[in-house]
């Protein structure tokens, strides 16, 4: 199985057909244990999130600044980029954006071992 990404905003759209693996869906719990004054216990169960991770050993300067731009413009316009990962289930999910820095390795400007990180949210 190949997995694809696509991520998408107001202003761009990105693909990614041929992921490297291994791609990290983790789930983001929010509960609250509560002890009673008879020593029981009960959880109000907030929310389950997933957060979907997925690194690259390298990318390229101009794939880099793409996603770099994703990462900007959920600060210019207060808006979440949206998530889809039709292997995994995931479409139009908008997703809080973070983007590792990835060290530059040559005179192009590629990028090594770059992270993103996304975060099931809403807009």
């Amino acid at each position: 199985m190949s997995y694809h990404l696509k991520l998408k905003d107001t202003d761009d759209e990105m693909t990614f057909e041929l992921l490297e693996v291994p791609i990290t869906d983790t789930d983001t719990e929010g509960s609250v244990d509560n002890v009673t004054l008879d020593g029981n216990i009960y959880t109000d169960y907030l929310y389950l999130k997933k957060t979907y991770s997925v690194s690259f050993a390298w990318l390229p300067q101009s794939q880099y600044e793409q996603l770099r731009g994703f990462y900007t413009r959920q600060f210019e316009t207060g808006l979440y980029p949206e998530l889809t990962m039709i292997d995994l289930g995931v479409e139009n999910l908008p997703v809080r954006f973070e983007l590792s820095d990835g060290g530059i390795i040559d005179n192009c400007g590629t990028r090594q071992s770059v992270v993103l990180r996304m975060r099931e949210s809403v807009n």
